[in-house]
Order: structure tokens, then C-alpha cells, then sequence
């Protein structure tokens, strides 16, 4: 549930975008930058999060996200201040707390639960992140309209006077999720994960060693043995699961590649696809298509079909079957943004056909992505991973997903503003030529660093990761 507010407040700044400076009091012209910070901010503290998660593992996953979850109600209260720093500030703190949930939550849905549920329990991650789309996305279609005045900046606000902007509900609204949480974690699901109990009753190896002793009788020689037993402390995977083991070469593999798929994932191009479809509308005939939830209602659609998948399907060719939509999807709007400019695509402006392809073109890709590499990659991660591993890879997941946020918003500020011969800022042409790019790119690095997980035990599979390192090991011992 905990990863339910990161998509949330997502789209709850993009609702608010005009609204802000008349609610806050700024500047309406620095309204782009600031609000681009205030979801830029949250990413960044989610990538913090995610950082030093594997830091409080010791003290049990289940009260982590006890913490968790009281840090999301504090930030909450704060956020509802009127005042746009305590808003960034509760932001921010959202941002840790989604980090540390978003790499806790996958490893103690592992821990808990038999080999044969980890590809449709650990997908409910990326459902719950669904589901905040999607609820903040109908919240967005019964919001007020806002118009900009054609005046002055001094006018800005005249739109508002005498209107109610029911913010401080849409922001407080993840509260009544946190405090349900909350109430299961405490009162019902009290069972914390195997590793913390592993790590509080270790368990004892007997080491039995014999003695001898010769002695002379009347009767001959008589031989006496002592049979005496040691006892060792079996090593819990917690006290394994340090620095220096981490810098083995088998763990640096498993590593590199769930940190690599979680990259690809938030280079594939959906990223820019939801925040620029927020604010396309298409018309026709009178009806109303918001392009954003008609993405995110059909992401939800395919992640439950991926729970069945995951299931019984293997790890790899799913993957690669989402780099290869992901590259596809990339070029076929690279084409259509190259002679199409992105904000005024309409049915009345384009003539149809550009707008329609747009649209069948970006929900396809949305039901092939969530199908395959959007619902794995939390599975893959967390049956190779470590907790010190999936905190690394959660951390490459939302750095990535930061430089996503920045790059659109200032990248196009800058070109617009030092290059006005160039036509990038009208089109994202230069955007999903790049990640075209990227995803044949990471076709191949699936190929090579990935491995098959499905079917196998946490030992079967670190063995696959050493086993080039051992056979090269061999074959030089033989020379």
C-alpha cells in the first residue's frame, strides 16, 4: 500500500500546476521551475530513501514500514501548511519514505512468501504504483478547470476569486491509506521477516570430534574412545550480507544486472509519456479523452494480467520482450513527433491520422510495457538481490527516475532559450530518438547479464552468476 503515494502526489502537482502560485503566494512566471522542483524533489528523496534502507533491515522489514508509515502521516500534516516550503518539505519527506518502502516492500514479500508466489505477489509493487495513477487520475478528471487570463501576471489569480480549490484534500487524501496500513501492520500482519527472526534466534551447528586412549589391562589392550561435540553459530544471512561480500565478483554480476533493469525501465520512454499526456486532450465528436488515463487504466489491466504471467512464465524472455516494444514504440513516435509538435496535437489540428496513431501507438505501448518489463523488474531484483543489493538498485531506479523529471522540463527550457534555430522544444522527436537508442542497447545487455531466475533456489541462482568466474577459475588451475 506504502507504494501508492509516489504516483499519487505525482499527478496531484501536476492538477495543482496552475493553482499553486495563487495558493502559495509566488510568483506565477516562476511557476514552471518551481513546480518542476517540487516533483524533482521528491524523486531525489526517494532516491535517498532507497539509499540507506538496507541501514535498518536489522531491526525487521515489518517495523521499517511501521516507521514508514508514520513518517508519511508527519509528512502529510506538513504539507497542508500554507506555505509553499513546508509544502516542499513534506515533499520531501513523502520521497524518503517512498524510497524506503519501494526497496523494503519487494525483499519482504520475498522473504515471506513460498518460491512458487514471487512473480504475482512481488508484481502487486508495481500495482499499487498503478493504482495511484489511476485514482489521482480521476481525481483529476472532476477537478475545476483553470484558465490563464490573455492579461497581465497581476491577473493571474482573478480566475480563482470566489472559487473553493479543495487542495489541501487532495493532498491529505493518502492519509486514511497510511493510517490503514498502519493499523494492519500493528494489529494483523504481525509477522516480521525470516531473516530478522533468523538474525535474533540463530541457530547452532554441532561439531563432533573423537579421542582415543590406550590402556594396558590384565586382559590385554583395551582401546577407550571420547566422543566430545562442539557447538558453532551458524553465520545468519544478515551477517553475510556485508560490504565485503558485496564486492565479490559473483555479487557485483547479480547487482549490475537488477540495477540495469530497473534503468532500462525508467529509460524506456513511459516516463515522458505520462507526463506530457497529462496535458494533451484529444476531441472527437464531443467526447472527452484524458490520454494520461486512458494509459494508466490500461497499465492496471496489464499488470493484473502480468501477475498471471509471472507466475508461470520465465524472467528473461519477458524482458526482452519489453525492450524490444519499448524500442518499437520509441521509434514509431520519434517518426510522428518529427513532423507533429506534441502540445497542439488534436484531431481539429492535425487532421486525425497523426493523432490517432499517437494514440493507439502510446496504449500499446503501455499494455506491452506493463505486461513485461514494468511487472518483472521487481520481481527479477528481488530473487538475485540482497538487502544491500536491492537498496543499490533502488537507487539507480529512482536516480534514473530523476533525471527523467529534470531533462524534459529544463533540457527544453534550455534549448528554447539559448537555441532558437532548433526545433526540439516544439517536438520530443530528440527525446524518443534517444530512447529508441537506449532500448536496443539494453535488448543486448539483457542478453548478456541476465539471468533465468524462475524455478530456482536464492543458492541455484548465485551459482549462475558464479559460474563463469568458476569455470575460467578451473581452466587456468589445469594449465
Amino acid at each position: 500500500m506504502s507504494n501508492f503515494y509516489m504516483s499519487y502526489y505525482i499527478v496531484v502537482m501536476r492538477i495543482l500546476w496552475d493553482f499553486t502560485p495563487c495558493i502559495f503566494g509566488f510568483d506565477p512566471v516562476k511557476r514552471g521551475d518551481t513546480n518542476v522542483w517540487a516533483n524533482t524533489s521528491m524523486a531525489l528523496a526517494a532516491t535517498v530513501g532507497s539509499a540507506v534502507a538496507w541501514m535498518f533491515v536489522k531491526f525487521g522489514k515489518r517495523k521499517l514500514l511501521i516507521i514508514q508509515c508514520c513518517i508519511t502521516l508527519i509528512a502529510i500534516g506538513i504539507q497542508m501548511i500554507n506555505n509553499f516550503n513546508s509544502f516542499i518539505i513534506g515533499r520531501v519527506m513523502i520521497g524518503l519514505s517512498f524510497g524506503l518502502s519501494n526497496t523494503i516492500s519487494p525483499i519482504f514479500i520475498r522473504d515471506i512468501n513460498p518460491e512458487q508466489n514471487h512473480g504475482p505477489m512481488i508484481t502487486l509493487v508495481q500495482l499499487v504504483i498503478n493504482v495511484g495513477f489511476v485514482f489521482s487520475s480521476l481525481i483529476a478528471l472532476f477537478f475545476p478547470p483553470f484558465y490563464r487570463p490573455n492579461g497581465k501576471v497581476a491577473d493571474y489569480c482573478d480566475p480563482l476569486y470566489g472559487r473553493y480549490v479543495p487542495w489541501r484534500e487532495l493532498v491529505g487524501f493518502p492519509a486514511i491509506i497510511a493510517l490503514i496500513q498502519l493499523v494492519c501492520l500493528l494489529f494483523i500482519f504481525k509477522r516480521e521477516d525470516p531473516q530478522y527472526e533468523e538474525f535474533h534466534n540463530p541457530t547452532t551447528i554441532s561439531i563432533d570430534s573423537a579421542s582415543s586412549a590406550a590402556t594396558d589391562t590384565n586382559q590385554g589392550m583395551e582401546m577407550s574412545f571420547n566422543v566430545q561435540s562442539t557447538h558453532k553459530r551458524r553465520l545468519t544471512r544478515l551477517e553475510r550480507d556485508t560490504w565485503k561480500h558485496m564486492c565479490k565478483k559473483g555479487e557485483i554480476k547479480k547487482v549490475f544486472s537488477g540495477s540495469i533493469v530497473r534503468f532500462l525501465q525508467q529509460f524506456s520512454g513511459i516516463n515522458l509519456i505520462l507526463q506530457f499526456s497529462f496535458f494533451i486532450r484529444l476531441h472527437s465528436e464531443n467526447i472527452f479523452f484524458n490520454l494520461h488515463l486512458i494509459v494508466v487504466i490500461f497499465s492496471v489491466t496489464a499488470n493484473f494480467v502480468a501477475m498471471y504471467m509471472l507466475k508461470y512464465g520465465k524472467r528473461k524472455p519477458i524482458l526482452l520482450t519489453g525492450a524490444l516494444i519499448a524500442c518499437l514504440t520509441s521509434c514509431i513516435l520519434f517518426q510522428t513527433f518529427q513532423e507533429v509538435p506534441f502540445i497542439y496535437l488534436s484531431i481539429q489540428a492535425v487532421g486525425g491520422f497523426a493523432n490517432i496513431l499517437l494514440m493507439i501507438t502510446v496504449i500499446l505501448f503501455a499494455i506491452g510495457f506493463y505486461l513485461t518489463t514494468a511487472s518483472v523488474i521487481y520481481v527479477y531484483a528481488a530473487e538475485i538481490l540482497t538487502d544491500k543489493g536491492m537498496a543499490i538498485s533502488s537507487v539507480a531506479h529512482w536516480g534514473s527516475h530523476t533525471i527523467i523529471g529534470i531533462i524534459p522540463n529544463f533540457g527544453l527550457t534550455f534549448v528554447r532559450d539559448t537555441k532558437d534555430t532548433i526545433k526540439f522544444h516544439d517536438t520530443l522527436t530528440f527525446y524518443f530518438f534517444f530512447f529508441s537508442g537506449i532500448s536496443i542497447a539494453g535488448f543486448f545487455i539483457i542478453t548478456i547479464f541476465v539471468k533465468e531466475t524462475k524455478g530456482k533456489t536464492r543458492k541455484e541462482i548465485s551459482q549462475d552468476f558464479r559460474e563463469n568466474d568458476f569455470d575460467l577459475l578451473t581452466r587456468s588451475s589445469y594449465k
